[in-house]
């Protein structure tokens, strides 16, 4: 159950870390110049965000299995 769990939250943190990264890019575009600033700064937010989301399925998936 909590590899389903897991499945799921795999494909919703590379979602999530793909609109972090174009969210970020093009909110730092309008403040910095430098594209290799830009792509960091959208890959480290993009990064975090994938973790973020990662952790929190398998957080659930081991929860549900543990009380089901």
């Amino acid at each position: 159950m909590w590899v389903l769990v897991f499945s799921i939250g795999f494909i919703f943190s590379l979602l999530s870390a793909t609109s972090a990264y174009v969210i970020i890019y093009n909110e730092y575009m309008r403040h910095y110049r430098t594209k290799r600033y830009l792509r960091l700064q959208s890959l480290r937010f993009a990064l975090v965000s994938f973790c973020f989301f990662i952790l929190l399925s398998l957080l659930i998936g081991i929860l549900i299995t543990s009380f089901l």
